[in-house]
């Protein structure tokens, strides 16, 4: 009966669909990106056979690495999974949000032996102000100024693209071909887009970043905020009303601007750490650490440019009007605003990773949910 779950649990990992290109305005071509991707020394990593899936307004990216023994009969297998949501009427009707979830399981005649956990990325708002407190970026709940917003989670469906590439990866002494996947999601304004890449293997991108099968990179875009003809006020929409009451005031003529992203770090079942000194949020799950990590800087203005990111971090109770209630009470988690400390950027690019790390102190990852609480999550709590 397990083994049987189990086998339609994984065949749910692998379905497709035919990809497309795109290009997000402020970023490199998808081509460009798969040109910059180079195989790294694999390690004590490991090597995904990657399967990919879209549909209106959504993404599904999943990994699994099968170790069977020399009978036949008993398996180790490991699998990640990232999930994009663009709003509620995508198909899983959640709103705009990014999942990763990592499960291993111990398979044998009659016996499944099964651990895993999930947690979830939820970009919110794009909150305008002004700097009024003397303290660099945007404060809740202080004499910083509102200027303005658009709230994120009610865009609906945004744009998806993708394309992929064949990598080959040695582990094991095994030549093991698998995928990159590079996909973006574009809002439909153009305002907001998000660029991921998911790899089966450890990939360098570019001569920066570096990312395990167990880790996704995420440019996010911000992109002619100011500009009225884009930025378009939604009816009723302005200021004055009650912080982000409606979906998009449009931008103020300030000249001391400056733009936030308000967004949430969640994770079932377990407490959620910030941690602004090492520039990252993680959920602590026994030997494996699922994060959200960023870097402190920004390229504004099609890369003319740079600027600090400055990051605060609230409860999420203090946060419940950014956020659609299918979360609640299923995650814990931190709302994170970051700002973006420059005066009325044209553009904003910046970098995130989401994902998990090994302790490298342990042989086997040990997390603290079921697989099938976990699986549960990831297809039944998206209904």
């Amino acid at each position: 009966m397990y083994s049987t779950k189990l086998f339609v649990l994984f065949n749910i990992f692998i379905l497709s669909l035919a990809l497309v290109n795109a290009e997000i305005y402020g970023l490199k071509s998808q081509q460009e990106v798969h040109d910059s991707i180079s195989v790294i020394n694999v390690g004590d990593n490991d090597v995904r056979y990657l399967t990919y899936f879209s549909s209106l307004g959504d993404f599904y990216v999943s990994g699994v690495t099968a170790n069977v023994d020399s009978t036949g009969q008993n398996a180790d297998v490991t699998t990640s999974a990232f999930y994009f949501s663009s709003g509620t009427s995508s198909i899983l009707n959640l709103p705009l949000s990014y999942y990763y979830s990592y499960a291993t399981a111990s398979v044998s005649p009659g016996t499944v032996n099964a651990q895993g956990s999930v947690a979830a990325w939820a970009p919110s708002a794009i909150i305008e102000y002004e700097e009024n407190n003397g303290q660099a970026g945007f404060q809740l709940n202080s004499s910083d100024k509102v200027l303005g917003w658009i709230r994120l989670d009610l865009y609906g469906n945004f744009d998806i693209d993708s394309t992929d590439q064949t990598i080959t990866a040695t582990a094991n002494g095994n030549s093991i071909s698998t995928k990159v996947y590079t996909i973006d999601a574009v809002s439909p304004d153009g305002i907001f887009a998000l660029r991921f890449v998911v790899s089966g293997a450890p990939v360098a991108i570019g001569e920066d970043v570096e990312i395990t099968a167990e880790q996704s990179k995420a440019d996010v875009v911000i992109n002619d905020y100011y500009d009225s003809n884009v930025n378009q006020n939604s009816i009723g929409c302005d200021a004055s009303e009650p912080f982000l009451s409606c979906r998009s005031t449009g931008p103020s003529s300030n000249t001391n601007s400056r733009l936030a992203l308000a967004s949430f770090f969640l994770a079932a079942s377990f407490e959620v750490d910030a941690n602004i000194d090492n520039d990252a949020v993680s959920v602590d799950a026994g030997d494996v650490e699922i994060g959200f990590n960023w870097v402190k800087t920004v390229s504004v203005n099609n890369g003319q440019g740079s600027a600090n990111v400055v990051a605060e971090t609230y409860a999420s109770k203090d946060g419940n009007s950014f956020i659609n209630a299918k979360f609640n009470g299923t995650y814990s988690g931190q709302l994170i605003v970051h700002s973006f400390d420059t005066v009325r950027p044209d553009t904003v690019t910046w970098d995130p990773t989401v994902g998990a790390g090994i302790s490298s102190s342990s042989s086997a990852a040990v997390l603290k949910v079921s697989a099938f609480m976990l699986f549960g999550l990831v297809l039944t709590l998206f209904i």
